[in-house]
């Protein structure tokens, strides 16, 4: 890690920051909600290097949770970038698999068959 002549060390941004003082997402999004990238937008430069690495863990399709764990942030921080990101049009939201209660009332109907 390197320091200026002052003796400062740079530290890990505070969650404040990243979400601009924050805490409320404008979307609804629930830690299991699936996220993916919108891979035929182009990331503008403004954006910033936690929602560009974001972005690309989504290139795939991952839940809010699995996101924050493997970008080391609160939920609560990446749901708020995960907001901005899809009001930019730059992510959006994929639909979970169905309920387990529709998929026995499905199996219990295939059986009767």
């Amino acid at each position: 890690m390197s320091h200026s002549d002052d003796g400062y060390l740079p530290g890990p941004v505070p969650a404040y920051v990243l979400t601009g003082g924050r805490t409320q997402p404008k979307s609804t999004l629930r830690p299991e909600t699936l996220l993916s990238a919108v891979l035929h937008r182009p990331v503008p430069d403004r954006t910033a290097p936690q929602k560009r690495e974001l972005l690309e863990l989504c290139r795939g399709q991952l839940s809010l949770v699995e996101t924050a764990t493997h970008l080391g942030l609160p939920v609560s921080v990446v749901r708020v970038l995960a907001s901005d990101l899809i009001d930019e049009g730059l992510l959006c939201i994929r639909a979970a698999g169905p309920k387990r209660e529709l998929m026995e009332k499905v199996l219990a109907g295939l059986r009767k068959l």
